[in-house]
């Protein structure tokens, strides 16, 4: 059950930044660098893991959820550079 709250809350972390950052190049820039220096947290979640739940499986999806993270934070560091500052929106 931790194993799956895990990779559910590592893929809505996921959802929610990109889209809530969509047409700011700088937002995503931002949201970019915090979710790859996300991965720093990996000791802390770690101890707490294995504390709840001492089973190698709970530690892999551990793994795979801040790598989960780390790949989203480089994609969303590449739009960021490609992407312009502010959206124009025409209202008519």
């Amino acid at each position: 059950m931790l194993n799956v709250i895990l990779l559910i809350l590592s893929l809505v972390i996921v959802y929610f930044s990109f889209q809530l950052t969509v047409g700011n190049g700088m937002n995503r820039l931002i949201i970019g660098i915090v979710l790859i220096l996300s991965i720093f947290t990996y000791p802390l979640t770690f101890t707490f893991i294995i504390e709840i739940k001492p089973e190698m499986d709970s530690v892999g999806f551990l793994i795979l959820s801040h790598l989960i993270l780390l790949l989203s934070g480089i994609i969303e560091v590449v739009l960021g550079v490609f992407t312009k500052n502010k959206l124009n929106k025409t209202i008519k």
